[in-house]
């Protein structure tokens, strides 16, 4: 019995191997189409950082920047076709910490009772000096950072834009404007505020893209290098791109981006 068991399963296993071995036929175009062609390049994939770990990847200044990091990035980079390494930086810390340029420490926190996904810092500008160290000794990084929106009116982010934009020079891909404002209600960053609407967030967006326009490196807008919404998990892309932000903000936009969880559907 036990053997004619064991018989009948291996016939199932083998009919579902072969069943699943099955060919596929797949017939490729003789060439690409002509028009509207998407092109994806080989370092469209890249590594996320958020800034209050960045002296964990990158120490502390120029000269501490660890090589088994630079080893890392130099084999992607190996790659990626020579084109540079495409690297994020912000997250909720990027969006609750203050740039100080003059502060000698890359980052300090601020807040030791903060909750762990959202550790507000300080940072100062040898984080631009280690990010474009890094770029240099590896062949090149597409540095992608965020800004700051939980204040439209906030002198801090076209500082950090202009200062970022100075020191990286072309090695600054784009500005990720905002971090997650979907979740803004939630999170208490809009205090007084019942329902921080799509609407809300388009007039903090007018308000933050006119200060843009004046930093320590002139106008930042001109670049066209900014990014967004970088929603996550309350609003829904398409009624954010059709409520009039992208054809308010499209002349500017470099890239539309969305954050997106293994718990999202």
């Amino acid at each position: 019995m036990a053997f004619r068991n064991f018989l009948y399963l291996l016939q199932l296993i083998c009919a579902v191997t072969l069943s699943l071995a099955a060919t596929v036929q797949v017939t490729p175009p003789s060439a690409p189409p002509s028009d509207n062609v998407t092109t994806v390049y080989s370092n469209f994939y890249g590594i996320s950082l958020e800034l209050s770990f960045i002296n964990y990847y990158f120490g502390n200044d120029t000269s501490s920047i660890p090589q088994p990091v630079l080893n890392y990035l130099s084999a992607l980079h190996n790659r990626t076709d020579g084109r540079p390494v495409r690297l994020r930086l912000g997250g909720n810390s990027m969006d609750s910490s203050t740039y100080i340029p003059d502060q000698q420490q890359i980052i300090e926190f601020t807040d030791p009772t903060a909750n762990v996904n959202d550790q507000p810092v300080s940072y100062g500008s040898v984080l631009f000096d280690v990010m474009k160290a890094t770029s240099d000794t590896i062949g090149g990084v597409d540095w992608l950072i965020g800004l700051s929106l939980r204040d439209p009116n906030s002198t801090n982010t076209p500082l950090v834009a202009g200062d970022a934009q100075k020191v990286l020079g072309d090695d600054l891909d784009a500005f990720l404007l905002g971090n997650e404002p979907d979740l803004y209600t939630s999170h208490g960053d809009r205090p007084g505020m019942a329902n921080y609407s799509v609407y809300d967030y388009i007039g903090d967006y007018w308000v933050t893209f006119g200060n843009l326009a004046n930093t320590s490196d002139g106008d930042v807008l001109s670049l066209d290098k900014i990014a967004g919404p970088t929603i996550c998990c309350s609003w829904d892309l398409s009624a954010v791109l059709t409520s009039g932000w992208l054809s308010d903000f499209n002349d500017r936009l470099k890239y539309i981006t969305l954050q997106h969880y293994p718990q999202n559907k």
